[in-house]
């Protein structure tokens, strides 16, 4: 699952050897076993969400979080379909409501069918595909899975930025980096920065900063505020008789 890692052994802060081990060790042999057992001629999918507990559990860093989506773009049988910042929690700040543990099955039923009954290729995704970094200026390209990109609060609660936020190279926040964050076209967001960003500068997205609260989810967790419009026609009433608009997140 990903999210108890988050306060494990020190490995697992670095996304590389996580997504390793978790392959090799536990995917790649469950694969070999499911096929020895059912003696099926395909290889099957691995459908999981993108975890985002690493503020309740007092990380600073999203190396789980990370390691699933390089997963999900380097192996074509694991396939990514929300990230978990945008379900709501009880009041422990941690694990999902009853009504949102069905609202991820909404997510990852639509993304099962897409791969595996329309057959209309690996579902991926709201993600960053490309990014332009000139001095005052970064322009994000996005694979959009639906419609095009909006900035709102529609998902989760309004973050400073949109969720982005750039660090230095010792990963430390740059307080005023950040101007202004945009959409420039269906597929793009231009994030305006201001003069003198170090050269060892990074963008994060969705990741908070320290001095956030210790709590995963939609309304006080890491979270981002960037999404499609998949939502305008592709809804879903809970067993609550709650509608949901199935918007998808930027990771």
């Amino acid at each position: 699952q990903g999210e108890n890692n988050y306060s494990a052994m020190a490995s697992d802060r670095d996304a590389f050897d996580y997504q390793q081990r978790w392959l090799t060790k536990l995917w790649q042999t469950m694969q070999a076993e499911i096929l020895r057992i059912t003696g099926q001629q395909f290889l099957p999918y691995l459908f999981t969400y993108q975890v985002a507990a690493h503020r309740r559990y007092a990380q600073d860093h999203i190396q789980i979080a990370l390691a699933q989506w390089r997963a999900s773009k380097a192996y074509d049988d694991v396939v990514l379909t929300a990230p978990c910042y945008i379900f709501r929690t009880n009041a422990d700040n941690l694990h999902l409501t009853a009504e949102s543990s069905w609202l991820m099955g909404e997510y990852t039923s639509r993304a099962m069918h897409q791969t595996m009954i329309q057959r209309g290729g690996k579902w991926r995704p709201l993600e960053p595909v490309a990014v332009d970094w000139q001095s005052t200026q970064i322009k994000v390209t996005f694979h959009v899975p639906a419609g095009q990109l909006v900035i709102d609060n529609a998902l989760a609660a309004t973050y400073e930025n949109a969720g982005f936020i750039l660090r230095n190279g010792a990963d430390a926040v740059i307080a005023g980096g950040i101007t202004a964050v945009a959409v420039t076209a269906r597929d793009e967001i231009t994030i305006t920065t201001a003069p003198g960003i170090p050269f060892d500068a990074k963008l994060t997205y969705a990741r908070g900063k320290p001095g956030d609260a210790a709590h995963s989810g939609p309304i006080s967790g890491g979270r981002g505020n960037v999404r499609d419009t998949a939502g305008l026609y592709d809804k879903a009433t809970s067993p609550l008789g709650n509608e949901f608009a199935l918007h998808n997140a930027c990771v």
